[in-house]
């Protein structure tokens, strides 16, 4: 259920990036877009060091010590192994201004999609 929950968060954030007027603030390699049609029946197990302390395990994110459950499911034998990776929901819905078009570049493109459209 992690899994797909994680490729449907990154499904959403690629084709928004394309599809909608939104500049998702990651950007992905072709080895990262291929995983996400890809399933392996076995992800790697952690080593008991990293199972014990989660904030090595996951360093980007922020807030393991403060959430008692997330760190308790992390920790925890049965459940933390299977837990490939955490990721904040809104984090993947960030905007960088750096990205975004310029009114002429609107212009430009949508004259090129409309162009492209009569062409059909």
């Amino acid at each position: 259920e992690e899994l797909i929950y994680k490729r449907q968060i990154s499904k959403h954030a690629v084709i928004s990036g394309v599809c909608d007027d939104e500049q998702i603030a990651t950007s992905f390699s072709q080895a990262e877009l291929s995983e996400l049609w890809s399933l392996r029946d076995e992800a790697p197990r952690p080593s008991a060091e990293l199972l014990a302390e989660p904030e090595a395990r996951f360093p980007t994110v922020e807030g393991i010590g403060a959430d008692r459950v997330l760190r308790r499911v992390l920790t925890s034998e049965e459940a933390g192994p299977w837990v490939a990776a955490v990721v904040s929901h809104d984090s993947l819905l960030e905007v960088d201004e750096t990205l975004e078009l310029s009114s002429e570049e609107r212009a430009a493109g949508q004259a090129a999609f409309e162009a492209e459209e009569q062409a059909k």
